[in-house]
């Protein structure tokens, strides 16, 4: 049911895309693909969260020890982008998608691991470190994390 599609998530957003493109008539479509986001790179500063999805989840439950073992190869690579890339992203793909024709739809990806490639392993040993050296007040078990 999923074709070549490795699960409901990604079947279902191209659902979506191509539903948008169908029924967008004359309008001018701007649609931008981000990777996994996570915590703020410098705006409005250094590791801002406001949500518990995606990468911003797994860190802070790292963090607090509640999770040691994620289901994952340690060498695969993770496509993670911080938020201010990405609402970066956001105006300057609205911006020059306001310069084009009447009716077009641009679709734009925006990532990281073009430039600046991670693995699992490395997102983990990042997190580690910086957990090790910057607590949570209320830290449930050790910080620690392992792949199975």
């Amino acid at each position: 049911m999923l074709g070549n599609f490795p699960n409901t998530y990604t079947f279902t957003k191209n659902l979506a895309e191509k539903a948008l493109l169908k029924n967008k008539g004359d309008l001018t479509v701007c649609l931008l693909r981000p990777a996994i986001i996570a915590s703020s790179l410098k705006d409005p500063f250094p590791g801002w969260t406001d949500s518990l999805s995606a990468a911003g989840g797994i860190s802070v439950l790292v963090g607090l020890g509640l999770v040691n073992y994620i289901r994952a190869e340690g060498n695969n690579k993770f496509d993670i982008v911080p938020v201010d890339i990405v609402t970066n992203h956001i105006i300057i793909a609205t911006a020059y998608g306001a310069t084009k024709a009447k009716g077009q739809m641009r679709v734009y990806n925006c990532g990281s691991s073009h430039s600046n490639p991670i693995t699992m392993r490395g997102y983990k040993d990042s997190m580690v470190s910086k957990f090790d050296k910057l607590r949570f007040n209320k830290q449930a078990f050790p910080v620690s994390l392992e792949f199975i």
